[in-house]
């Protein structure tokens, strides 16, 4: 402390103020060096968000190529009777909603938030939106058509609180899944389907997860006679050798003409069931079972066999 003094000299600065100083402005140094290395932390961070942003598109990118290339295979196994149809990010009506929740608060009406999501006709995400909007006021102006107040007042209530940013990235339109069922020569979207079509077209869609095991209870509740003929059977008797169909029904011409590999006729008691007959269709008790449910009887039974040529017409 006296050298300290003595270099002072005539200055006359207070040797304990300057140790005081002294000590504050390492405290500083230290705080300053966490604090830079804080904020070099949190620029790596940003950088590794970013970077997941980016994967987080491309991975929904290939969800769409791996669900547009399953809707083709499925068409094609359908032989065109269902088509489906995916368009990426299509939900355009879902994500304005979703937007317009999300801007809840904000003051932006939804004719504004409808720009931000739809730009030359193609919907944008979260991300891309984002974007736009951290560049500027005349970046979002620009780019969306709106006014400076409206882009002033986006800006300053997503600024307001910056988790609102990362809120804002994670939002993304779903892709659009339509189905088409083809009736005759005109193909028609689900929606616009009678309920029995639309259960048809739903069935034929479960069958073609052949390596899964499927159950059916009674599909002649919902479906006509003619889809049963034209598609179910049809399908049926092409996937019997690829997977185990297990299909409960009071319908005979389902195990008749989809060729079951075993018919088992159940006969309802008073509170139970038994088992009447059981085996192969070509086995003349399990014909005479199945003749006795069928309406039409054995005439019924003949036309339908002999229409399509499965079993012998002479059973």
């Amino acid at each position: 402390m006296e050298k300290i003094t003595q270099m002072l000299g005539p200055q006359k600065l207070d040797p304990n103020r300057l140790e005081e100083l002294t000590r504050e402005q390492m405290r500083i140094s230290a705080r300053l060096e966490e604090l830079s290395k804080l904020e070099k932390e949190f620029e790596n961070i940003k950088e590794a968000r970013k970077m997941l942003l980016i994967r987080l598109q491309e991975t929904r990118k290939k969800i769409f190529d791996l669900r547009e290339d399953q809707a083709g295979a499925i068409t094609k196994q359908l032989e065109g009777r269902i088509r489906i149809k995916i368009e990426y990010k299509g939900q355009s009506k879902q994500f304005i909603d979703e937007m317009a929740i999300f801007l809840q608060g904000s003051g932006v009406p939804r004719e504004i938030i409808q720009k931000l999501c739809l730009k030359e006709g193609r919907i944008l995400d979260g991300i891309q939106i984002a974007n736009v909007i951290r560049i500027g006021e005349k970046s979002l102006q620009d780019e969306f058509g709106i006014s400076s107040k409206r882009a002033s007042q986006i800006i300053n209530w997503l600024d307001s609180d910056e988790n609102r940013f990362f809120e804002l990235e994670l939002l993304s339109p779903d892709d659009l899944v339509q189905v088409f069922y083809k009736i005759g020569d005109i193909e028609l979207p689900l929606h616009n389907l009678s309920g029995g079509q639309r259960a048809t077209a739903m069935l034929l869609l479960l069958l073609t997860q052949e390596e899964r095991l499927l159950i059916i209870d009674q599909p002649e509740d919902d479906l006509d006679n003619r889809f049963i003929y034209e598609d179910i059977v049809h399908v049926l008797r092409n996937q019997k050798g690829k997977r185990q169909i297990i299909v409960a029904t009071h319908n005979p011409n389902i195990p008749v003409l989809g060729d079951a590999e075993l018919i088992v006729a159940l006969e309802s008691q008073t509170r139970s069931i038994r088992i009447n007959n059981q085996g192969s269709v070509d086995q003349q008790e399990v014909c005479d079972a199945v003749k006795h449910i069928m309406e039409g009887g054995e005439d019924a039974f003949r036309r339908r066999a002999e229409k399509y040529g499965w079993i012998e017409s002479n059973k």
